[in-house]
């Protein structure tokens, strides 16, 4: 890959890669008006892929290139966005990440019919249960009656995986550093009363 125009060098194969995938989305954003929403999509993934990684290279991009960001970033992935982040701190972030979905995985274990079925040695943010018994969709459409957001996924998206685990679909909750464990608490007493509710499948 040729070095980037505008950008000091970058050695580290994946900002490269994210570097690129910026101009892809400035040239595009420039010769047609608009990026196909795959390349928007991909473009998201990439930024947030690095943006999370050790080293990022957002600081680089920000400090030289402000324009590109302003022109790729599809609307809730802002510079002010960014640099509220960056004011808040990357590591001040992760750790109340790390705590908050903590506390969440303990409450949800100690629900009967719940699952924990997230892997891998370091957990992030993304807390993934199955509820014996049950459909996704009756539990989605519950909590959103009670302005509770979470997210079904089904085998489809991961047929090793959902094999792996035995299951065939799980729900997504996914806390961020501002939410508060009294909010925690009130989604996990809403998910009780909808297990209470709910008829064995």
């Amino acid at each position: 890959m040729g070095k980037v125009p505008g950008i000091p060098n970058v050695t580290n194969p994946e900002h490269q890669l994210f570097i690129a995938s910026v101009f892809e989305c400035c040239v595009a954003k420039s010769e047609r008006a608009k990026v196909r929403a795959s390349s928007v999509l991909l473009f998201q993934e990439s930024f947030l892929l690095i943006y999370e990684s050790p080293g990022s290279v957002i600081s680089t991009l920000l400090a030289t290139c402000p324009m590109i960001l302003s022109l790729c970033f599809i609307p809730h992935i802002s510079i002010s966005t960014i640099e509220y982040c960056r004011s808040v701190g990357e590591d001040k972030i992760w750790q109340q990440v790390k705590l908050i979905s903590g506390i969440l995985r303990n409450k949800l274990s100690a629900i009967e019919r719940v699952k924990i079925v997230d892997r891998g040695a370091e957990k992030g943010s993304s807390v993934t249960f199955h509820v014996a018994h049950s459909t996704p969709e009756f539990i989605v459409h519950e909590l959103l009656k009670q302005k509770i957001n979470v997210v079904a996924s089904y085998r489809a998206y991961g047929l090793i995986d959902f094999d792996e685990k035995g299951i065939q679909w799980v729900i997504r909750v996914s806390p961020h550093y501002y939410n508060t464990v009294s909010e925690i608490d009130t989604f996990i007493e809403a998910l009780k009363e909808i297990i209470k509710t709910k008829k064995l499948c």
